[in-house]
Formats: structure tokens, sequence, C-alpha cells
């Protein structure tokens, strides 16, 4: 999903279907950060994984701050307005990669302290499959439960950063995009005791935007591509 969000090009164009992928990105494919560049932009990533540094898609940033695996939204945001507050006076052009929401296997994950201590023990404790992947994670109270405390601990850490962005510039002069790479199949029922990983909820990825020339309040629900 990164490549195809960082150079508008799906993955049989960029020909990298996983991190660890064996090549760079071909030189003349252009990443966001490298056309942001090329406009006047100081580009930085204040925080993200270092998934994209190696195969060349994250080429184009003038800062990079890279973390394997923990990515909060706490320390996001503060490194973000820390960011603004160093360099706001030049054009700046930002990426923040946060994980509180992904979807982990229990078998690395500790969950919300909330969440492990009001659930019932009988919904904490359950059959783990070591290798099974986030995107295929089953329908269980304790995942459910984490997402959505997770998800109230994302929104209020944004908001600092949010609110900051709309004291310190007008609308007019900011334009925040937040997305996500794909779905969440712990809101999905099992078909025949399989994961249908292109049923609605593993499909349906978050898309929002507020700022300059965007009309405020208007939800669409077409079908759309992150490339």
């Amino acid at each position: 999903a990164l490549p195809a969000i960082e150079t508008g090009r799906s993955a049989h164009h960029t020909q990298l279907f996983d991190a660890e992928a064996s090549h760079e990105l071909a030189p003349e494919i252009l990443t966001l950060a490298e056309c942001m560049k090329d406009l006047g932009y100081y580009t930085a990533a204040p925080m993200t994984s270092p998934d994209g540094v190696y195969n060349g898609v994250m080429r184009g940033y003038d800062r990079l701050i890279t973390a394997t695996w923990q990515l909060p939204s706490l320390i996001g945001a503060d490194r973000m307005i820390r960011h603004i507050e160093a360099f706001g006076e030049a054009d700046l052009f930002a990426f923040l990669h946060l994980s509180d929401v992904h979807p982990w296997n229990a078998k690395g994950l500790k969950f919300h302290p909330a969440v492990e201590s009001h659930l019932p023990l009988s919904e904490r404790l359950f059959e783990l499959d070591e290798h099974i992947t986030s995107v295929r994670l089953p329908r269980l109270k304790i995942y459910q439960e984490q997402f959505w405390r997770s998800l109230r601990r994302v929104d209020r850490n944004l908001a600092q950063l949010l609110t900051y962005i709309e004291e310190h510039y007008a609308e007019e002069e900011y334009l925040v995009s937040i997305y996500s790479d794909h779905g969440n199949s712990i809101f999905s029922t099992p078909v025949n005791g399989v994961m249908d990983v292109i049923a609605e909820n593993s499909t349906r990825a978050l898309w929002m935007m507020r700022g300059a020339g965007v009309p405020e309040g208007r939800i669409v629900n077409e079908l759309t591509s992150s490339a």
C-alpha cells in the first residue's frame, strides 16, 4: 500500500509487493515527496516506519525519523508540533505514520490496560495462532475493544495537533489528509470458518481531508483507490 500511496502507481508498475523487496523503486518513478520537494517544500517525516526507506519509496524527504513496530500518536503529534515550531518559516510537507489502531496478533501485542481490566477472563483467554496475519485476525471481543480504546487515544492525541494547526494557520494555508492502508477483519463474520479478506470491513479504508479548497462536512461513499 505504501508504494502505491507514495507514487500513485499500482504494484504491477512499481514491482514492490513487500517491504523487504529485493530491489529499489525505479528512479524514473517519482515519489510524492520528490514532487513536493521540486515545488520548493521542506519535506519531512517526523515519525514513520523504516519499511519504505531501503526500497526507495521514501525518497525525497529532507528529514526522516524512523522507528520499528511502535509508532504511537502521542509521540507523533508532539514531534509534528515541534517540527512545525522549528521549521515553520518554510513551506512544509510532512508525513506522519501512526500505528495505534493497526490490528496486531496477540502474540506480540500488549493490550490496553483498560481492555485487560474490564473484559471478563473468559474473553481474554483464547486459542492463539502465532502465525496469523493482521488482515486475518478473528472476530474476538478483545481485539474489538483494543481497537476502540486505541481509536479514542488517536482522536485525543491528534486533536492536540489539529488544534495547533488551526491556531497557527489560516484555513487556506494548510491541507491535512488522513488515510489508512487497509480495513480490519475483526468486525467481519467468517464464512465457513474462514476469514473473508475482501469483506466490507476488511477492505474499507479511511480517507479524510480538511483545509484549502475542501468543503466541510461532505461524506462520500464512492469506491476509490489509494493510487
